[in-house]
């Protein structure tokens, strides 16, 4: 026997004592050496008591160089289940994952049998990983190797929601900011991957930024995704503290960054989901726009409110409006920015001092785009035009009703807005009620506006105009000059009359009465308005007691300026009554002037015609050369025909009218053949209406005699208003359209324009019974003899087309208003074969655009 004992536990017991002392020599050894020496030990089943104090089991360990520790059981060892690589291992003393892949079956449950413990992943995490990361580890890249292994076991079998909340409560990430944050940290948000607007994310300290393997596990922890439109609350993580940290620091890049973002994904479920972020949005100054001309120190792109700012704004207007860069119209309206420019922005604008005449002519442009077939809209620019002096015209500012399309001489104060703006504006203006030439609207405006240096152009302008009554706006303006060159309003009724009377300055009844000599150079330019006045005639007839009292007081007093009167004074004063009193029982006269000198009873007194029968009591009259008494008529020699017919006129109308019929017979220098008879007519009333119901012009005026003619009588081709004109138009075509019908089946006459204007080459069609048509153009005039009138290139056109179908109706002495008795019509059938046959003459007019 050699004295060799058997292999036993004791033997491995003090085997393993050794192993466990020699520290220095465990570096040499492998892990598979350590765990074939348990599969040993274990073999023998040696008393585990005798082993726990033994570092014999390898604990992984970055702090040597073999990667690994030895530990004893007493360190309170683990023994995972799952062979994985578990960080910090040397700390929660878990055996190296390579000594337990090594080891036998029957060692792992020896190792249960010397106390060291079985752990499950999950459990490992729970109750010694992620308790020592958040206790005891505040390194970056303890807190990345954690969350690594805690998201290679997510991956492996997925995390229960109560160990998720506590890897969130428990691990700390690197922010954008490079700060190392727990994941429990409110407002900190997930960066998505590849995510494009880097500006944010350096706006967005609060961010992480994850790779792309750790982007899901960290949503599943419940990392919100930064700037998310789809997170199932009313929230976009993230966007409350970027607006914060943007309207703060006036960062533009960030602020250029999140209008991109959000105008690239923003849609139209965004906007009813997401109320909360919606309002947010709203009200806070964040969205970059450009800033206008008018501050020119603030920067190019400054932060706003949405509401601020405009989309669509035209090019030549852009530098005076805030425009953002949005794209996306969903967008752009949720955030309540103004898609384009309204009639308020653009009034706004023409009342800025630095707009160029450019600006302001893009700017009228635009409003008469917003007006075009929107009524309401044009009535709202007139009235804010009018309202107040916004309408920049040649350095100064003035309100619509001043001004004018072209310059006039007639209304030299209104304002012309032609050159100042284009052609194309023409249109807009007139729909404004600018007119194109002065109208007697425009005129009385500008005169009830009290700007008007020299209010005489505008009187006369008025005056040489067609007019029913005396504008109510001219009533107070003092502008006739009187016999003492005075002036005075038709508010005071002054007297008109042709000539001044010799008795008048020794006569007049009372200083207040003033006398206007309609023919004075002063006076003469207003021979409009002498139909609405009160001539001294009509004045005499209509008080005959006032003027009866005033001779009376004259033949036996003194007279009214206190000095006697003499007695041819007084016998042209009596002259003139007795011819001016129509009616004999208005006649109250006690005493007449006689040859003697004296005022004689009326009884006393005896009347001649001629000079040379001298008498105390004799009463010489000047001779009349035609009377009528009794329906008799007496006639001097030798007769003078006018004479006689104004008695006979002053019979059937009235003696006013008498002498202007009776002058009109005689021989004038006039510049036109045919006056108007219009104004002649307007004199007409009846015998037996009483004198307070007859019209104010019921007197009649003699043509100056000036080689101007009679402004009142004369024709004027160019002084009606286009409103005249196109009255005195639309009555000749009704005119025609009558007559048309009193020949034709009514209804086979049709008026095109009966409505409105159609601007038609053609007023009126006749529809025959044979299926033809005829087509009429009706041109008008107010004049008896006018032979020239305007033809369109329509017209012409038109006319050479239909041919004999086409007839021009000439109608002659239309007049606005009232009946026409004197309208004559002459029919021009075919015009372009009358023009080919000279009856009819072309003429051409170059307008003022070809000059």
């Amino acid at each position: 026997m050699l004295g060799i004992l058997p292999w036993n536990a004791t033997h491995m017991v003090q085997l393993a004592r050794t192993i466990a002392s020699s520290s220095s020599s465990s570096s040499s050894r492998s892990l598979t050496w350590h765990a074939q020496f348990m599969d040993l030990v274990a073999s023998l089943n040696p008393m585990a008591a005798h082993l726990r104090p033994l570092g014999l089991f390898p604990v992984k360990s970055h702090r040597h160089d073999d990667g690994k520790t030895l530990k004893s059981v007493e360190d309170t060892l683990f023994y995972p289940l799952d062979v994985v690589d578990v960080p910090f291992a040397d700390e929660l003393n878990i055996l190296h994952p390579e000594y337990i892949h090594a080891l036998a079956p029957k060692t792992t449950r020896f190792l249960h049998v010397l106390g060291i413990k079985q752990l499950t992943t999950h459990d490992m995490l729970q109750f010694h990983l992620l308790p020592l990361v958040a206790t005891s580890k505040t390194t970056e890249d303890d807190h990345a190797k954690a969350l690594a292994f805690c998201m290679h076991v997510h991956i492996e079998r997925p995390l229960s929601t109560p160990l998720l909340q506590l890897v969130r409560q428990s691990v700390r990430v690197v922010t954008a900011s490079g700060d190392l944050t727990p994941l429990s940290t409110p407002h900190l948000s997930l960066e998505p991957p590849e995510f494009a607007f880097s500006a944010l994310t350096v706006v967005a300290a609060t961010s992480v930024v994850p790779s792309s393997s750790a982007f899901s596990f960290l949503q599943a922890v419940g990392l919100p995704v930064f700037m998310s439109l789809h997170s199932p609350d009313d929230v976009v993580p993230g966007l409350p503290f970027v607006l914060t940290s943007i309207v703060t620091n006036q960062d533009i890049a960030g602020a250029t960054a999140l209008m991109q973002y959000l105008d690239r994904n923003w849609t139209a479920q965004h906007s009813s989901t997401r109320g909360s972020v919606v309002t947010t949005l709203q009200t806070s100054p964040w969205l970059p726009t450009s800033t206008t001309l008018l501050n020119p120190t603030t920067p190019a792109i400054a932060l706003k409110y949405p509401n601020e700012s405009y989309l669509d704004v035209p090019a030549g207007l852009k530098p005076y409006f805030p425009s953002s860069a949005v794209l996306n119209r969903e967008f752009a309206s949720v955030l309540q920015i103004h898609i384009g420019l309204g009639v308020p922005e653009y009034l706004h604008l023409l009342q800025l001092d630095a707009v160029s005449a450019d600006t302001v002519v893009a700017c009228l442009l635009e409003l008469k785009a917003h007006a075009t077939g929107q009524p309401d809209v044009l009535q709202s620019i007139q009235a804010a035009l009018s309202a107040a002096p916004i309408l920049p015209v040649n350095n100064q500012r003035v309100r619509l009703h001043h001004t004018i399309w072209k310059p006039s001489t007639s209304c030299p104060d209104l304002v012309a807005l032609r050159p100042a703006f284009p052609k194309t504006l023409k249109s807009f203006f007139v729909q404004l009620g600018v007119p194109v030439k002065p109208t007697v609207a425009v005129a009385l405006a500008a005169l009830e506006s009290s700007n008007v240096a020299d209010p005489r152009p505008y009187l006369q302008f008025v005056a040489e105009q067609p007019l029913d009554s005396f504008p109510a706006q001219l009533e107070p303006i003092a502008f006739l000059t009187t016999t003492h060159g005075a002036k005075v309003s038709f508010e005071s009724q002054p007297l008109l009359v042709e000539e001044e009377p010799s008795w008048w300055s020794h006569m007049s009844p009372n200083p207040s009465d003033k006398l206007v000599v309609i023919s004075h150079p002063e006076n003469a330019p207003f021979a409009g308005f002498w139909q609405f006045g009160t001539s001294l005639v009509q004045d005499v007839q209509d008080n005959p007691d006032k003027w009866n009292d005033l001779l009376h007081e004259a033949m036996m007093e003194e007279s009214p300026h206190g000095s006697l009167v003499s007695g041819p004074i007084i016998q042209a004063f009596l002259c003139f009554l007795l011819d001016t009193w129509t009616t004999p029982n208005i006649v109250r006269i006690s005493h007449l002037p006689t040859q003697g000198g004296v005022f004689e009873p009326f009884e006393s007194v005896y009347a001649t015609s001629s000079s040379q029968l001298r008498h105390p009591r004799a009463l010489e009259l000047p001779p009349k050369p035609a009377v009528l008494d009794a329906f008799k008529l007496y006639i001097n020699t030798p007769v003078e025909f006018p004479d006689v017919l104004s008695t006979l006129v002053s019979l059937l109308w009235s003696p006013l009218i008498a002498p202007q019929v009776a002058r009109s017979l005689q021989p004038c220098p006039r510049r036109h053949q045919n006056p108007d008879p219009i104004p002649l007519k307007r004199q007409l009333f009846p015998l037996d209406l009483p004198p307070a119901k007859r019209p104010r012009q019921d007197f009649a005026l003699r043509p100056p005699p000036s080689d101007s003619g009679d402004r009142m009588f004369q024709f004027r081709p160019n002084s009606l208003t286009d409103e005249a004109k196109f009255a005195i138009g639309r009555v000749g075509e009704a005119h025609v359209y009558g007559l048309l019908r009193t020949e034709y089946p009514p209804e086979s006459v049709e008026w095109i324009n009966e409505v409105e204007e159609t601007g038609r080459p053609y007023d009126i069609c006749i529809h025959h019974p044979s299926g033809g048509t005829e087509f009429i153009e009706v041109k008008s005039t107010s004049t008896y003899d006018k032979r020239v009138f305007e033809m369109s290139v329509q017209e012409l056109e038109c006319a050479t087309q239909k041919g004999s179908q086409y007839s021009i109706y000439r109608a002659f002495a239309i007049r606005p208003h009232g009946a026409l008795p004197d309208s004559r019509v002459i029919r021009l059938r075919n015009p372009i074969t009358l023009l080919r046959h000279k009856k009819l003459a072309l003429s051409v007019l170059m307008t003022d655009e070809v000059m």
